[in-house]
Protein backbone atom coordinates (compact mmCIF):
# COMPACT_ATOMS: atom_id res chain seq x y z
CA UNK A 1 0.00 0.00 0.00
CA UNK A 2 1.61 3.22 -1.06
CA UNK A 3 1.72 5.94 1.59
CA UNK A 4 -1.12 8.42 1.16
CA UNK A 5 -0.10 11.79 -0.13
CA UNK A 6 -1.87 14.59 1.69
CA UNK A 7 -2.94 17.69 -0.13
CA UNK A 8 -2.56 20.94 1.71
CA UNK A 9 -3.98 24.33 0.75
CA UNK A 10 -1.52 27.18 0.36
CA UNK A 11 -1.63 29.74 3.17
CA UNK A 12 -2.40 33.44 2.52
CA UNK A 13 0.25 35.94 3.53
CA UNK A 14 -2.04 37.98 5.73
CA UNK A 15 -1.54 37.67 9.50
CA UNK A 16 -5.27 36.98 9.97
CA UNK A 17 -5.12 33.95 7.70
CA UNK A 18 -1.97 32.61 9.36
CA UNK A 19 -3.60 32.94 12.79
CA UNK A 20 -6.75 31.19 11.58
CA UNK A 21 -4.73 28.26 10.22
CA UNK A 22 -2.85 27.98 13.51
CA UNK A 23 -6.07 27.82 15.50
CA UNK A 24 -7.53 25.24 13.10
CA UNK A 25 -4.40 23.06 13.34
CA UNK A 26 -4.54 23.17 17.13
CA UNK A 27 -8.22 22.20 17.17
CA UNK A 28 -7.59 19.28 14.83
CA UNK A 29 -4.65 18.06 16.92
CA UNK A 30 -7.01 17.59 19.83
CA UNK A 31 -9.21 15.31 17.64
CA UNK A 32 -6.46 12.86 16.65
CA UNK A 33 -5.17 14.78 13.63
CA UNK A 34 -6.68 15.17 10.16
CA UNK A 35 -5.64 16.10 6.66
CA UNK A 36 -7.65 19.30 6.24
CA UNK A 37 -9.39 20.48 3.10
CA UNK A 38 -12.58 21.98 1.80
CA UNK A 39 -15.84 20.09 2.16
CA UNK A 40 -16.02 17.57 -0.67
CA UNK A 41 -12.28 17.02 -1.13
CA UNK A 42 -12.95 13.36 -0.31
CA UNK A 43 -16.01 11.46 -1.51
CA UNK A 44 -18.49 11.55 1.38
CA UNK A 45 -19.96 8.12 0.61
CA UNK A 46 -16.49 6.53 0.64
CA UNK A 47 -15.74 8.24 3.94
CA UNK A 48 -19.00 6.85 5.30
CA UNK A 49 -17.99 3.30 4.34
CA UNK A 50 -14.72 3.51 6.25
CA UNK A 51 -16.41 5.20 9.22
CA UNK A 52 -18.86 2.27 9.26
CA UNK A 53 -15.95 -0.20 9.34
CA UNK A 54 -14.59 1.70 12.34
CA UNK A 55 -17.97 1.50 14.08
CA UNK A 56 -19.09 -2.01 13.01
CA UNK A 57 -15.95 -4.09 12.52
CA UNK A 58 -13.67 -2.86 15.29
CA UNK A 59 -11.26 -0.88 13.13
CA UNK A 60 -9.13 1.21 15.49
CA UNK A 61 -8.97 4.33 13.36
CA UNK A 62 -10.29 7.82 14.05
CA UNK A 63 -13.67 8.76 12.59
CA UNK A 64 -13.54 11.30 9.76
CA UNK A 65 -15.89 14.25 9.22
CA UNK A 66 -18.94 13.05 7.32
CA UNK A 67 -18.71 15.85 4.71
CA UNK A 68 -15.39 14.58 3.32
CA UNK A 69 -13.59 17.80 4.14
CA UNK A 70 -10.66 16.02 5.80
CA UNK A 71 -9.33 12.61 6.78
CA UNK A 72 -7.59 11.63 10.01
CA UNK A 73 -3.85 11.10 9.94
CA UNK A 74 -4.19 7.47 11.04
CA UNK A 75 -6.00 6.52 7.82
CA UNK A 76 -2.67 5.31 6.46
CA UNK A 77 -4.25 2.23 4.91
CA UNK A 78 -6.27 4.26 2.40
CA UNK A 79 -5.13 5.48 -0.98
CA UNK A 80 -7.31 7.95 -2.80
CA UNK A 81 -7.65 8.82 -6.44
CA UNK A 82 -5.83 11.89 -7.72
CA UNK A 83 -8.95 13.91 -8.52
CA UNK A 84 -8.93 17.54 -7.31
CA UNK A 85 -12.21 17.05 -5.45
CA UNK A 86 -14.39 14.12 -4.57
CA UNK A 87 -11.42 11.77 -4.27
CA UNK A 88 -12.42 8.09 -4.34
CA UNK A 89 -10.84 5.20 -2.45
CA UNK A 90 -8.84 3.06 -4.89
CA UNK A 91 -6.84 0.99 -2.40
CA UNK A 92 -7.76 -0.16 1.11
CA UNK A 93 -5.30 -1.99 3.33
CA UNK A 94 -6.86 -3.48 6.48
CA UNK A 95 -4.13 -6.04 7.11
CA UNK A 96 -4.10 -7.43 10.67
CA UNK A 97 -6.42 -4.78 12.07
CA UNK A 98 -8.42 -7.04 14.43
CA UNK A 99 -11.59 -6.84 12.33
CA UNK A 100 -14.61 -9.07 13.02
CA UNK A 101 -18.12 -9.67 11.68
CA UNK A 102 -19.28 -8.88 8.15
CA UNK A 103 -17.19 -6.40 6.19
CA UNK A 104 -19.17 -4.36 3.66
CA UNK A 105 -17.04 -2.41 1.20
CA UNK A 106 -19.55 -2.54 -1.65
CA UNK A 107 -19.97 1.25 -1.48
CA UNK A 108 -16.35 1.80 -2.54
CA UNK A 109 -17.20 1.46 -6.22
CA UNK A 110 -13.78 2.69 -7.45
CA UNK A 111 -11.88 0.21 -5.27
CA UNK A 112 -9.20 -1.72 -7.15
CA UNK A 113 -7.22 -3.29 -4.31
CA UNK A 114 -8.44 -4.69 -0.98
CA UNK A 115 -6.30 -6.35 1.67
CA UNK A 116 -8.13 -7.83 4.68
CA UNK A 117 -5.56 -10.50 5.51
CA UNK A 118 -5.31 -11.91 9.04
CA UNK A 119 -8.49 -10.76 10.71
CA UNK A 120 -11.59 -12.43 12.13
CA UNK A 121 -14.08 -11.62 9.41
CA UNK A 122 -17.03 -13.98 8.94
CA UNK A 123 -18.48 -12.41 5.77
CA UNK A 124 -17.51 -10.02 2.98
CA UNK A 125 -19.63 -7.94 0.62
CA UNK A 126 -17.82 -6.89 -2.56
CA UNK A 127 -20.91 -7.13 -4.77
CA UNK A 128 -20.61 -3.60 -6.20
CA UNK A 129 -16.82 -3.44 -6.48
CA UNK A 130 -16.75 -4.14 -10.20
CA UNK A 131 -13.36 -2.41 -10.63
CA UNK A 132 -11.67 -4.65 -8.09
CA UNK A 133 -8.48 -6.18 -9.47
CA UNK A 134 -6.91 -7.72 -6.37
CA UNK A 135 -8.62 -9.22 -3.33
CA UNK A 136 -6.57 -10.50 -0.39
CA UNK A 137 -8.59 -12.04 2.43
CA UNK A 138 -6.23 -14.74 3.69
CA UNK A 139 -6.61 -16.04 7.27
CA UNK A 140 -10.16 -15.13 8.21
CA UNK A 141 -13.30 -17.11 9.06
CA UNK A 142 -15.30 -16.88 5.83
CA UNK A 143 -17.63 -19.77 5.08
CA UNK A 144 -18.85 -18.20 1.80
CA UNK A 145 -17.37 -15.77 -0.69
CA UNK A 146 -19.23 -14.26 -3.64
CA UNK A 147 -16.93 -12.81 -6.29
CA UNK A 148 -19.32 -13.27 -9.20
CA UNK A 149 -19.63 -9.50 -9.79
CA UNK A 150 -15.88 -8.86 -9.69
CA UNK A 151 -15.36 -9.52 -13.38
CA UNK A 152 -12.10 -7.53 -13.51
CA UNK A 153 -10.48 -9.51 -10.72
CA UNK A 154 -6.91 -10.53 -11.61
CA UNK A 155 -5.69 -11.82 -8.24
CA UNK A 156 -7.68 -13.66 -5.58
CA UNK A 157 -6.04 -14.80 -2.36
CA UNK A 158 -8.57 -16.42 -0.01
CA UNK A 159 -6.44 -19.09 1.64
CA UNK A 160 -6.97 -20.23 5.23
CA UNK A 161 -10.71 -19.68 5.56
CA UNK A 162 -13.60 -22.16 5.86
CA UNK A 163 -14.91 -22.08 2.31
CA UNK A 164 -16.78 -25.20 1.21
CA UNK A 165 -17.56 -23.81 -2.26
CA UNK A 166 -15.94 -21.23 -4.51
CA UNK A 167 -17.36 -20.07 -7.84
CA UNK A 168 -14.77 -18.33 -10.02
CA UNK A 169 -16.53 -18.95 -13.33
CA UNK A 170 -17.21 -15.22 -13.84
CA UNK A 171 -13.63 -14.19 -13.05
CA UNK A 172 -12.27 -14.80 -16.51
CA UNK A 173 -9.38 -12.35 -16.00
CA UNK A 174 -7.92 -14.22 -13.03
CA UNK A 175 -4.18 -14.74 -13.24
CA UNK A 176 -3.42 -15.59 -9.61
CA UNK A 177 -5.65 -17.82 -7.45
CA UNK A 178 -4.77 -19.09 -4.00
CA UNK A 179 -7.63 -20.89 -2.25
CA UNK A 180 -5.50 -23.26 -0.21
CA UNK A 181 -6.36 -24.38 3.32
CA UNK A 182 -10.13 -24.37 2.93
CA UNK A 183 -12.84 -27.06 2.89
CA UNK A 184 -13.36 -27.32 -0.87
CA UNK A 185 -14.33 -30.70 -2.30
CA UNK A 186 -14.67 -29.48 -5.89
CA UNK A 187 -13.42 -26.54 -7.93
CA UNK A 188 -14.09 -25.56 -11.55
CA UNK A 189 -11.37 -23.44 -13.14
CA UNK A 190 -12.27 -24.19 -16.75
CA UNK A 191 -13.23 -20.55 -17.42
CA UNK A 192 -10.03 -19.15 -15.93
CA UNK A 193 -7.89 -19.56 -19.01
CA UNK A 194 -5.51 -16.73 -18.01
CA UNK A 195 -4.38 -18.41 -14.78
CA UNK A 196 -0.62 -18.46 -14.39
CA UNK A 197 -0.32 -19.28 -10.68
CA UNK A 198 -2.82 -21.61 -9.01
CA UNK A 199 -2.75 -23.00 -5.49
CA UNK A 200 -5.64 -25.17 -4.24
CA UNK A 201 -3.63 -27.22 -1.78
CA UNK A 202 -4.90 -28.48 1.58
CA UNK A 203 -8.53 -29.01 0.65
CA UNK A 204 -10.56 -32.16 -0.04
CA UNK A 205 -10.71 -31.92 -3.82
CA UNK A 206 -11.26 -35.31 -5.45
CA UNK A 207 -11.15 -34.24 -9.10
CA UNK A 208 -9.40 -31.34 -10.82
CA UNK A 209 -9.44 -30.42 -14.52
CA UNK A 210 -6.67 -28.01 -15.55
CA UNK A 211 -6.77 -28.82 -19.26
CA UNK A 212 -8.09 -25.32 -20.12
CA UNK A 213 -5.45 -23.56 -18.01
CA UNK A 214 -2.76 -23.65 -20.66
CA UNK A 215 -1.00 -20.53 -19.28
CA UNK A 216 -0.20 -22.15 -15.95
CA UNK A 217 3.34 -21.63 -14.72
CA UNK A 218 2.89 -22.94 -11.18
CA UNK A 219 0.36 -25.45 -9.86
CA UNK A 220 0.05 -26.61 -6.27
CA UNK A 221 -2.72 -29.18 -5.75
CA UNK A 222 -1.04 -31.01 -2.88
CA UNK A 223 -2.89 -32.39 0.15
CA UNK A 224 -6.13 -33.26 -1.60
CA UNK A 225 -7.71 -36.60 -2.55
CA UNK A 226 -6.88 -36.64 -6.25
CA UNK A 227 -6.77 -40.08 -7.86
CA UNK A 228 -5.41 -38.59 -11.10
CA UNK A 229 -4.19 -35.30 -12.52
CA UNK A 230 -3.76 -34.62 -16.24
CA UNK A 231 -1.14 -31.92 -16.88
CA UNK A 232 -0.49 -32.80 -20.52
CA UNK A 233 -1.91 -29.46 -21.71
CA UNK A 234 0.10 -27.38 -19.23
CA UNK A 235 3.26 -27.22 -21.28
CA UNK A 236 4.47 -23.92 -19.73
CA UNK A 237 4.47 -25.18 -16.17
CA UNK A 238 7.75 -24.89 -14.28
CA UNK A 239 6.62 -25.90 -10.78
CA UNK A 240 4.20 -28.75 -10.00
CA UNK A 241 3.31 -29.92 -6.50
CA UNK A 242 0.84 -32.81 -6.45
CA UNK A 243 2.18 -34.44 -3.30
CA UNK A 244 -0.01 -36.03 -0.63
CA UNK A 245 -2.80 -37.26 -2.88
CA UNK A 246 -3.98 -40.69 -4.06
CA UNK A 247 -2.19 -40.75 -7.40
CA UNK A 248 -1.30 -44.15 -8.81
CA UNK A 249 0.33 -42.66 -11.91
CA UNK A 250 1.70 -39.34 -13.14
CA UNK A 251 2.56 -38.38 -16.71
CA UNK A 252 4.86 -35.35 -17.02
CA UNK A 253 6.23 -36.18 -20.46
CA UNK A 254 4.68 -33.04 -22.01
CA UNK A 255 5.97 -30.71 -19.29
CA UNK A 256 9.38 -30.14 -20.79
CA UNK A 257 9.81 -26.75 -19.05
CA UNK A 258 9.34 -28.32 -15.60
CA UNK A 259 11.98 -27.26 -13.08
CA UNK A 260 10.47 -28.40 -9.78
CA UNK A 261 8.39 -31.55 -9.27
CA UNK A 262 6.99 -32.65 -5.92
CA UNK A 263 4.93 -35.84 -6.12
CA UNK A 264 5.81 -37.42 -2.79
CA UNK A 265 3.30 -39.33 -0.64
CA UNK A 266 1.24 -40.94 -3.38
CA UNK A 267 1.03 -44.48 -4.76
CA UNK A 268 2.99 -43.90 -7.96
CA UNK A 269 4.53 -47.12 -9.30
CA UNK A 270 6.37 -45.69 -12.33
CA UNK A 271 7.70 -42.20 -13.06
CA UNK A 272 9.25 -41.16 -16.37
CA UNK A 273 11.20 -37.90 -16.10
CA UNK A 274 13.35 -38.44 -19.19
CA UNK A 275 11.69 -35.52 -21.02
CA UNK A 276 12.08 -33.12 -18.08
CA UNK A 277 15.61 -32.01 -18.81
CA UNK A 278 15.16 -28.68 -16.97
CA UNK A 279 14.44 -30.35 -13.62
CA UNK A 280 16.43 -28.98 -10.71
CA UNK A 281 14.36 -30.47 -7.85
CA UNK A 282 12.64 -33.83 -7.74
CA UNK A 283 10.87 -35.05 -4.61
CA UNK A 284 9.22 -38.41 -5.25
CA UNK A 285 9.66 -40.01 -1.83
CA UNK A 286 7.05 -42.28 -0.24
CA UNK A 287 5.73 -43.85 -3.41
CA UNK A 288 5.92 -47.36 -4.93
CA UNK A 289 8.75 -46.79 -7.39
CA UNK A 290 10.68 -49.93 -8.27
CA UNK A 291 12.99 -48.04 -10.66
CA UNK A 292 13.96 -44.44 -11.40
CA UNK A 293 15.95 -43.16 -14.38
CA UNK A 294 17.42 -39.68 -13.85
CA UNK A 295 20.15 -39.92 -16.47
CA UNK A 296 18.61 -37.12 -18.56
CA UNK A 297 18.12 -34.76 -15.60
CA UNK A 298 21.62 -33.32 -15.59
CA UNK A 299 20.51 -30.05 -13.92
CA UNK A 300 19.21 -31.77 -10.77
CA UNK A 301 20.45 -30.14 -7.59
CA UNK A 302 18.04 -31.94 -5.23
CA UNK A 303 16.75 -35.53 -5.42
CA UNK A 304 14.74 -37.22 -2.69
CA UNK A 305 13.55 -40.68 -3.70
CA UNK A 306 13.51 -42.18 -0.22
CA UNK A 307 10.93 -44.73 0.95
CA UNK A 308 10.27 -46.41 -2.36
CA UNK A 309 11.08 -49.90 -3.69
CA UNK A 310 14.34 -49.11 -5.44
CA UNK A 311 17.06 -51.77 -5.52
CA UNK A 312 19.57 -49.54 -7.32
CA UNK A 313 20.00 -45.99 -8.63
CA UNK A 314 22.38 -44.40 -11.16
CA UNK A 315 23.25 -40.74 -10.49
CA UNK A 316 26.50 -40.62 -12.42
CA UNK A 317 25.02 -38.05 -14.85
CA UNK A 318 23.68 -35.75 -12.11
CA UNK A 319 26.88 -33.83 -11.45
CA UNK A 320 25.01 -30.80 -10.02
CA UNK A 321 23.46 -32.77 -7.14
CA UNK A 322 23.89 -31.14 -3.75
CA UNK A 323 21.21 -33.14 -1.93
CA UNK A 324 20.44 -36.85 -2.34
CA UNK A 325 18.26 -39.06 -0.14
CA UNK A 326 17.91 -42.73 -1.07
CA UNK A 327 17.13 -44.10 2.40
CA UNK A 328 14.15 -46.37 2.99
CA UNK A 329 14.56 -48.43 -0.19
CA UNK A 330 15.88 -51.96 -0.83
CA UNK A 331 19.36 -50.89 -1.94
CA UNK A 332 21.66 -53.54 -0.53
CA UNK A 333 24.97 -51.67 -0.80
CA UNK A 334 26.12 -48.08 -1.17
CA UNK A 335 27.88 -49.05 -4.35
CA UNK A 336 24.44 -49.80 -5.84
CA UNK A 337 23.95 -46.02 -5.99
CA UNK A 338 26.09 -45.79 -9.07
CA UNK A 339 28.22 -42.67 -9.43
CA UNK A 340 27.28 -41.10 -6.09
CA UNK A 341 30.76 -41.12 -4.58
CA UNK A 342 32.19 -39.45 -7.69
CA UNK A 343 29.80 -36.48 -7.66
CA UNK A 344 31.45 -33.07 -7.11
CA UNK A 345 29.11 -32.39 -4.18
CA UNK A 346 29.60 -35.74 -2.46
CA UNK A 347 30.87 -35.27 1.12
CA UNK A 348 34.49 -36.15 1.73
CA UNK A 349 33.40 -38.21 4.72
CA UNK A 350 31.14 -40.40 2.60
CA UNK A 351 27.38 -40.86 3.10
CA UNK A 352 26.56 -38.05 5.51
CA UNK A 353 23.94 -35.31 5.18
CA UNK A 354 23.00 -33.98 2.72
CA UNK A 355 23.70 -37.39 1.09
CA UNK A 356 21.58 -39.95 2.95
CA UNK A 357 21.68 -43.70 2.46
CA UNK A 358 20.66 -45.34 5.74
CA UNK A 359 18.50 -46.92 6.91
CA UNK A 360 17.45 -49.28 4.13
CA UNK A 361 14.58 -51.78 4.23
CA UNK A 362 15.23 -55.44 4.88
CA UNK A 363 14.17 -58.12 2.43
CA UNK A 364 12.81 -57.46 -1.04
CA UNK A 365 10.17 -55.15 -2.57
CA UNK A 366 6.52 -56.01 -2.01
CA UNK A 367 4.99 -57.77 -5.02
CA UNK A 368 1.66 -59.35 -5.96
CA UNK A 369 2.00 -61.58 -9.03
CA UNK A 370 -1.08 -62.75 -10.91
CA UNK A 371 -1.74 -66.36 -11.85
CA UNK A 372 -4.35 -68.12 -13.97
CA UNK A 373 -5.06 -70.29 -10.93
CA UNK A 374 -6.54 -67.26 -9.17
CA UNK A 375 -9.43 -66.99 -11.66
CA UNK A 376 -12.93 -68.14 -10.66
CA UNK A 377 -14.20 -70.76 -13.14
CA UNK A 378 -17.68 -70.71 -14.66
CA UNK A 379 -20.36 -72.76 -12.94
CA UNK A 380 -24.04 -73.34 -12.49
CA UNK A 381 -26.39 -71.35 -10.29
CA UNK A 382 -26.40 -72.16 -6.59
CA UNK A 383 -23.06 -74.00 -6.61
CA UNK A 384 -20.11 -73.16 -4.37
CA UNK A 385 -16.68 -72.43 -5.85
CA UNK A 386 -13.62 -74.33 -4.79
CA UNK A 387 -11.60 -72.09 -2.43
CA UNK A 388 -8.91 -70.04 -4.20
CA UNK A 389 -5.83 -68.96 -2.25
CA UNK A 390 -4.13 -65.86 -3.75
CA UNK A 391 -1.52 -65.56 -0.99
CA UNK A 392 0.87 -67.57 -3.13
CA UNK A 393 1.26 -64.56 -5.42
CA UNK A 394 2.41 -62.20 -2.65
CA UNK A 395 6.05 -61.77 -1.70
CA UNK A 396 8.49 -59.28 -0.19
CA UNK A 397 7.63 -56.22 1.82
CA UNK A 398 6.82 -56.66 5.48
CA UNK A 399 4.40 -59.19 6.92
CA UNK A 400 1.66 -59.63 7.94
CA UNK A 401 -0.25 -59.11 4.72
CA UNK A 402 -3.90 -58.09 4.41
CA UNK A 403 -6.24 -58.84 1.53
CA UNK A 404 -9.40 -57.24 0.21
CA UNK A 405 -11.52 -57.22 -2.93
CA UNK A 406 -13.03 -54.38 -5.01
CA UNK A 407 -15.47 -54.18 -7.92
CA UNK A 408 -16.27 -57.89 -7.96
CA UNK A 409 -19.52 -59.87 -7.67
CA UNK A 410 -21.21 -59.49 -4.30
CA UNK A 411 -21.28 -63.26 -3.77
CA UNK A 412 -17.47 -63.49 -3.71
CA UNK A 413 -15.55 -62.88 -0.48
CA UNK A 414 -11.90 -62.93 0.55
CA UNK A 415 -10.43 -63.68 3.95
CA UNK A 416 -8.52 -60.61 5.12
CA UNK A 417 -5.68 -62.52 6.73
CA UNK A 418 -5.33 -65.68 4.58
CA UNK A 419 -6.20 -64.44 1.10
CA UNK A 420 -8.63 -67.30 0.48
CA UNK A 421 -11.51 -66.49 -1.88
CA UNK A 422 -14.83 -68.30 -1.32
CA UNK A 423 -18.39 -67.91 -2.48
CA UNK A 424 -21.62 -69.55 -3.63
CA UNK A 425 -22.95 -68.63 -7.04
CA UNK A 426 -26.31 -66.83 -7.06
CA UNK A 427 -29.61 -68.44 -8.07
CA UNK A 428 -29.80 -66.27 -11.19
CA UNK A 429 -27.52 -66.46 -14.20
CA UNK A 430 -24.70 -63.88 -14.49
CA UNK A 431 -22.34 -62.93 -17.29
CA UNK A 432 -18.58 -63.32 -16.91
CA UNK A 433 -16.91 -60.43 -15.08
CA UNK A 434 -13.73 -59.43 -13.23
CA UNK A 435 -12.71 -58.51 -9.69
CA UNK A 436 -9.82 -56.48 -8.22
CA UNK A 437 -7.90 -58.33 -5.52
CA UNK A 438 -5.65 -56.15 -3.37
CA UNK A 439 -2.89 -57.04 -0.97
CA UNK A 440 -1.29 -54.69 1.59
CA UNK A 441 1.91 -55.28 3.47
CA UNK A 442 2.52 -54.17 7.05
CA UNK A 443 3.95 -50.79 5.94
CA UNK A 444 0.81 -49.94 3.97
CA UNK A 445 2.16 -50.72 0.50
CA UNK A 446 -0.60 -51.93 -1.83
CA UNK A 447 -0.56 -54.07 -4.95
CA UNK A 448 -3.47 -55.25 -7.08
CA UNK A 449 -4.26 -58.02 -9.53
CA UNK A 450 -7.38 -58.47 -11.63
CA UNK A 451 -8.95 -61.92 -11.66
CA UNK A 452 -11.56 -63.27 -14.07
CA UNK A 453 -14.91 -64.50 -12.77
CA UNK A 454 -16.57 -67.04 -15.08
CA UNK A 455 -20.23 -66.84 -16.03
CA UNK A 456 -22.97 -68.33 -13.89
CA UNK A 457 -25.34 -70.47 -15.97
CA UNK A 458 -28.65 -72.21 -15.49
CA UNK A 459 -28.49 -76.00 -14.87
CA UNK A 460 -28.19 -77.95 -18.15
CA UNK A 461 -31.12 -79.95 -19.56
CA UNK A 462 -29.46 -83.23 -18.60
CA UNK A 463 -29.42 -82.12 -14.99
CA UNK A 464 -32.53 -81.40 -12.96
CA UNK A 465 -34.96 -82.16 -15.88
CA UNK A 466 -33.51 -85.67 -16.68
CA UNK A 467 -35.72 -87.53 -14.18
CA UNK A 468 -38.84 -86.29 -15.92
CA UNK A 469 -37.63 -87.57 -19.27
CA UNK A 470 -36.95 -91.01 -17.82
CA UNK A 471 -40.42 -91.08 -16.22
CA UNK A 472 -42.01 -90.14 -19.56
CA UNK A 473 -40.05 -92.86 -21.34
CA UNK A 474 -41.14 -95.51 -18.81
CA UNK A 475 -44.75 -94.43 -19.13
CA UNK A 476 -44.51 -94.68 -22.91
CA UNK A 477 -43.12 -98.24 -22.72
CA UNK A 478 -45.85 -99.33 -20.30
CA UNK A 479 -48.49 -97.79 -22.53
CA UNK A 480 -47.10 -99.64 -25.54
CA UNK A 481 -47.18 -102.98 -23.69
CA UNK A 482 -50.74 -102.33 -22.55
CA UNK A 483 -51.83 -101.68 -26.12
CA UNK A 484 -50.12 -104.83 -27.30
CA UNK A 485 -51.83 -106.95 -24.64
CA UNK A 486 -55.17 -105.35 -25.41
CA UNK A 487 -54.74 -106.28 -29.03
CA UNK A 488 -53.92 -109.90 -28.16
CA UNK A 489 -56.69 -110.48 -25.69
CA UNK A 490 -59.35 -107.99 -26.61
CA UNK A 491 -58.98 -106.33 -29.93
CA UNK A 492 -57.60 -109.19 -32.00
CA UNK A 493 -60.57 -111.12 -33.56
CA UNK A 494 -60.99 -114.71 -32.54
CA UNK A 495 -60.73 -117.49 -35.09
CA UNK A 496 -63.91 -119.42 -35.74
Amino acid sequence: MREHKRRWKGAALSLMTVALLAVTAYALSDQGGTAAGAAGDYNASDVAVINAIIDDNGLGWTLAPADGSSIPSDWTGVEWSTAATGKRVVELDLYFEGLSGKLDVSGLTDLEYLNCNINGLTALDVSKNTKLKELDIVVNSLSTLDVSKNVNLESLYCASNSLSTLDVSKNVNLEFLDCSYNDLTALDVSKNTKLTDFDCSDNGIASLDVSKNTSLVTLDCSYNTLAMIDVSKNVLIIALDCSNNDLAALDVSKNTALERLYCNYNGIATLDVSKNTELTRLNCYNNDLAALDVSKNVKLTELDCSNNDLVSLDVSANVALGYLNVSGNYIAAKTDVVGASSLPGFPAGGWVAPFRFDPQKDGTPFKFTDSAGFDVPAGVVGSAISPINVSGGVSGGETPYKYYMKNGPAWLAIDESTGVITGTRPTDAEAASTAEVWADDHTGKSNMITISVGEVTEAPASGGGGGNMVFIAVVAVVAALALAMAYVFVIRPRRP
